[in-house]
């Protein structure tokens, strides 16, 4: 029988311990490498995640990071559009936020908008998978990278450049990405 999800341990990233790497950082090298984009989707209450936003925006090392600041869950459609517009490669869901964080239904309406838009979800936590996100990896996944068969031709293969250092941190490039707030929904 097939599952819904499968369980993709890379040795590389099992290298990886949660106090070398954050979360953040390892599902955006899983998505820098799978998607080639250096313009990044995030949708959150911006005041309430502002560290998380400034710890993606590390974790991607450069680009665009775009924010979709929305207050409440019934702007997750307009948000949605508008990092479609912002030509976002990928989307990042915050396990935390106030607002869009994994389990809610905002962030499965946030996810199925942008799969809608055919621009793949990426999150921390095993829930974000059961909620149709394309791709999980973190702490609450036990590091291992997990991928949504659901979805057809988003995720076909990941790169072989997909790895980490001898050091055993990741090997997301120094700098810290540009931030576009956009206006509050």
């Amino acid at each position: 029988m097939r599952s819904k999800f499968f369980s993709l341990s890379l040795l590389a990233l099992a290298a990886v311990s949660p106090a070398a790497a954050g979360d953040l950082d390892q599902i955006v090298e899983v998505g820098k490498a799978t998607w080639s984009t250096a313009s990044v989707g995030v949708m959150c209450d911006a005041n309430y995640s502002q560290a998380r936003i400034q710890e993606l925006a590390r974790a991607m090392g450069g680009g665009t990071l775009t924010v979709a600041n929305i207050h409440r869950s019934e702007d997750v459609g307009r948000a949605a559009g508008a990092l479609r517009r912002a030509n976002a490669g990928f989307v990042v869901l915050f396990p935390d936020d106030r607002v869009v964080r994994d389990g809610t239904f905002a962030a499965t309406a946030a996810i199925h908008a942008m799969n809608s838009y055919s621009v793949p979800t990426l999150a921390t936590t095993r829930v974000s998978i059961q909620q149709g996100a394309a791709a999980a990896q973190g702490s609450d996944t036990g590091n291992q990278l997990l991928l949504n068969q659901d979805l057809k031709g988003t995720v076909d293969v990941l790169p072989a450049s997909l790895k980490t250092s001898r050091r055993g941190r990741s090997s997301v490039s120094g700098g810290v990405a540009q931030i576009v707030y956009l206006e509050q929904y």
